[in-house]
């Protein structure tokens, strides 16, 4: 995780100073002669360097939530990779035959209780906090796209397995867990 961490607050940082700097590139232009001939790239090269380092941060923020989802929800975010990995390779009809549903429904019993989840989402939180508050402004916007994107899609994309392999639903709703993580955060707003 910490490699993941450190790539994650460096691109960001990278963007967002360069983004900056873009923003007061009529300096350049007033100084007479080429930005190449005064050492500097041009804006185009510039918009281009934070085009990438965003995407790159867009690839290390995925991992990195990830990595928290799996180190809280463990058990549960191994059983879902598994069904995952035999719905692509052997379709939906065969992953009753690898993974029971009985084992399912113990997984799903244990780990997602409206109790467990608040208490797991609390201890995420937490977690993050302690990673990203550098100052960056960087926590916030962490909290805010696991709990507005990442979650509800990874949830949805469990709801789906299980109404596809398993003929069950899945509680509680993307939705409703999204709205657990943003009370969790005082409403949206992330704070350690």
């Amino acid at each position: 995780v910490n490699f993941a961490k450190v790539r994650l607050e460096n691109y960001f940082f990278f963007s967002e100073a360069l983004s900056r700097r873009l923003g007061n590139r009529a300096v350049l232009s007033t100084q007479g002669g080429s930005p190449q001939a005064s050492g500097l790239a041009s804006s185009h090269e510039l918009n281009e360097s934070v085009a990438t380092a965003r995407q790159r941060f867009e690839e290390n923020l995925e991992r990195y939530l990830a990595w928290n989802f799996r180190y809280e929800f463990r058990e549960l975010f191994d059983l879902f990779g598994r069904i995952e990995e035999l719905y692509e390779t052997r379709g939906p009809d065969d992953v009753r035959i690898h993974e029971s549903k009985d084992a399912l429904n113990s997984v799903l019993a244990n780990h997602t209780t409206t109790k467990v989840l608040r208490e797991r989402l609390r201890n995420m939180h937490k977690r993050i906090g302690k990673h990203l508050d550098s100052g960056l402004g960087l926590y916030p916007k962490v909290w805010a796209r696991f709990s507005d994107r990442f979650l509800p899609e990874l949830w949805g994309r469990y709801t789906d397995r299980c109404r596809e392999c398993y003929d069950q639903g899945l509680e509680p709703t993307p939705e409703t867990l999204a709205a657990m993580a943003k009370e969790t955060s005082g409403g949206g707003e992330a704070s350690p």
